[in-house]
């Protein structure tokens, strides 16, 4: 029953999308370097937060993805 509702929100391809994300850093347009850099540092690394932590930050990640799609991606 995981896997299916994994499967269902999570698809393959999605799951890379999300992926990439959370290991590679990407400026908006529209938005100065300074104020990317500030907001990249924020957050700190990844695995460098407890797992409760990371956990959050993943499903706030996952969450805004799907509600908002990320800027520049490919249509699936």
């Amino acid at each position: 029953m995981k896997r299916m509702l994994l499967e269902k929100f999570f698809s393959a391809s999605r799951t890379v999308t999300i992926r990439k994300e959370i290991y590679g850093i990407r400026q908006h347009s529209q938005q100065m370097l300074h104020e990317y850099w500030e907001g990249f540092n924020k957050g700190g690394e990844l695995m460098d937060k407890t797992p409760a932590a990371a956990g959050h930050l993943i499903s706030n990640m996952a969450s805004n993805t799907q509600q908002f799609r990320i800027r520049g991606a490919a249509p699936s």
